[in-house]
């Protein structure tokens, strides 16, 4: 019998994430791998950070948002920039990627510029990685951490343990 540590946040993932079928990722997941992935979300990720952050749009939102696990599909408040240590020039640039949504975000699909915008947002998180303290778990895309390493933001590949588990190459 499988018993979670983190009862309401498995619950949530179970019936929103998984039962709603809202995330590609886990809609590879069968019934027997539900508790594998879960535990090894817990012991690598829910027991080692006491936040979890996604850079993200939403109408009138900052660009920061709390998210209850990695890869969660449903999300939280919206944070001001102080929530992290940015300099005023990355804040500054991450307002800017906020407007550039809140001003096109309406226009007819574009598939290069929808390149360019996930290139420039993808930049944008890196920096912000530089800055995000080791208790503290960001990531721009689902399940794909955004971490400092060598005083550079770098985003880290899918856990290889969540990587198997979710079928991934």
């Amino acid at each position: 019998m499988f018993y979670p540590e983190f009862k309401d946040e498995y619950r949530q993932w179970l019936t929103h994430d998984i039962g709603c079928g809202h995330s590609d990722l886990f809609n590879r997941l069968s019934a027997c791998d539900l508790p594998i992935y879960w535990e090894a979300m817990e012991r690598k990720y829910l027991k080692r950070y006491r936040l979890f952050l996604r850079m993200e749009f939403e109408w009138s939102g900052s660009g920061i948002v709390r998210i209850d696990y990695p890869g969660a599909v449903s999300i939280g408040v919206y944070d001001d920039h102080e929530i992290l240590p940015l300099p005023k020039s990355l804040s500054a640039e991450l307002w800017k990627w906020v407007d550039y949504h809140e001003n096109h975000g309406l226009e007819k699909w574009d598939v290069a510029a929808e390149k360019a915008e996930r290139a420039w947002k993808l930049e944008i998180a890196k920096d912000i990685g530089q800055y995000v303290p080791d208790d503290v778990y960001f990531e721009a895309r689902p399940l794909r951490q955004i971490a400092s390493a060598f005083r550079q933001g770098v985003e880290l590949d899918y856990d290889p343990e969540i990587k198997i588990v979710l079928g991934l190459r």
